[in-house]
Order: structure tokens, then sequence, then C-alpha cells
């Protein structure tokens, strides 16, 4: 067992580390699927891009 102790936690909240919007854009027509919505990778591009998920969606 590992005697090391966590020093630093980082939280990428604004995609600064990872890119959470190509995510988001690959998931988003999948889950608007669920709800009854028609949405391909390029609606999602155009409804997503550069906005969080509450903007987005409206």
């Amino acid at each position: 067992m590992s005697t090391n102790k966590i020093k630093c936690v980082i939280f990428d909240c604004d995609g600064v580390l990872v890119d959470s919007e190509i995510i988001g854009i690959h998931v988003l027509p999948d889950l608007a699927a669920q709800y009854g919505v028609t949405m391909d990778e390029q609606e999602a591009v155009r409804v997503m891009s550069g906005r969080n998920l509450r903007r987005g969606g409206r």
C-alpha cells in the first residue's frame, strides 16, 4: 500500500486541460434522441460551440 498523500487536485471546469466540448458534441445527439429530438453532430456543434449545456439547450 502506498503512503503517498494527495497534495493537490485540479478541477478543469473551463476546458483548459481537457477539451470537453468535443465529448459533448459526440454525446449530445444520443441524449437528444432520448427526448425525441433528432440531431446530428453538425447540429450539436452549431448548438453547443462556445456555450454551456444550459445556454445551448435553449
